[in-house]
């Protein structure tokens, strides 16, 4: 699993604390989201490239973002995952064993190598998605501010 975590800027943290916990809440849900775009578009363009096909197009429509369906008091998290129910995805065995393709695709199996294009998203955008989410946390702020 990879995670993020912005520490280290006690300034932010002071004034988000000072907010209305509904209106961090909803600052942070919304900076989450729009710093998370950069590497969902980049995991579907990987998908396309990197694995082609009919299985990469299906990969990059079936790649979205969706909150952690149990989340503790006072935290927010954001999964770029694949839909779930997607026939395509699932192969049994003749012995009855199923697999998930997308996993054996981002991790490799048997003798066939892995194809990364969902870790390989999340290196090359991970910088940028840092800078965003505290740009837009920022920007949340001041906005709230000005409208109380």
């Amino acid at each position: 699993m990879i995670g993020m975590t912005i520490q280290g800027d006690q300034e932010l943290e002071r004034r988000l604390l000072n907010l209305e916990r509904n209106t961090a809440k909803k600052v942070i849900r919304k900076a989450s989201r729009k710093a998370l775009k950069p590497i969902l578009s980049s995991a579907k363009q990987n998908a396309k490239n990197m694995v082609g096909g009919t299985m990469g197009t299906l990969l990059a429509a079936g790649l979205v973002l969706r909150a952690f369906r149990k989340q503790r008091k006072g935290s927010f998290g954001l999964n770029i995952r694949l839909k779930a129910a997607i026939q395509e995805f699932i192969h049994i065995a003749k012995d009855g064993t199923r697999y998930y393709i997308p996993a054996a695709i981002e991790y490799g199996h048997d003798s066939a190598a892995a194809i990364p294009f969902m870790r390989a998203a999340f290196e090359a955008d991970k910088s940028k998605t840092i800078v965003i989410m505290h740009n837009e946390i920022w920007a949340g702020i001041k906005l709230v501010a000005r409208i109380s």
